[in-house]
């Protein structure tokens, strides 16, 4: 059986449980958190006592890198450095996954930035 198929449907799965508000443009930077969230369920086929996920890296650590379904509305605190001070204090965003290279870090797409920014949930 190709792996085609289970990825493909989780992938669809992903999509339609977007919020309805989340732009469909965004299907291309959820595809590692698609990845991500099958993997650790695929068994290896060179140890079968391991995950697909573990084979090719490191065991997967859900408390250092928390998972929250793919396009989530998110709201980003805004550093009062940034802010007007009667400003509001978040921005709203959409969860894209997470920052693997951070310490419970996430990368989300917010509407008013250009690019992806790492934030931390702290």
């Amino acid at each position: 059986m190709s792996p085609l198929p289970p990825f493909k449907n989780h992938l669809i799965t992903g999509l339609c449980s977007l919020d309805k508000k989340c732009p469909l443009h965004l299907w291309d930077k959820l595809l590692p958190q698609a990845e991500l969230s099958l993997n650790p369920l695929q068994g290896s086929r060179i140890n079968s006592k391991l995950s697909a996920y573990s084979q090719l890296n490191e065991t997967f650590n859900y408390n250092n890198t928390p998972l929250a379904p793919p396009g989530t509305r998110v709201l980003v605190h805004d550093k009062p450095k940034t802010r007007d001070s009667w400003a509001p204090h978040a921005i709203d965003g959409r969860y894209l996954g997470p920052a693997l290279q951070s310490y419970q870090c996430y990368n989300v797409w917010i509407q008013q930035i250009t690019g992806t920014p790492v934030l931390n949930d702290n």
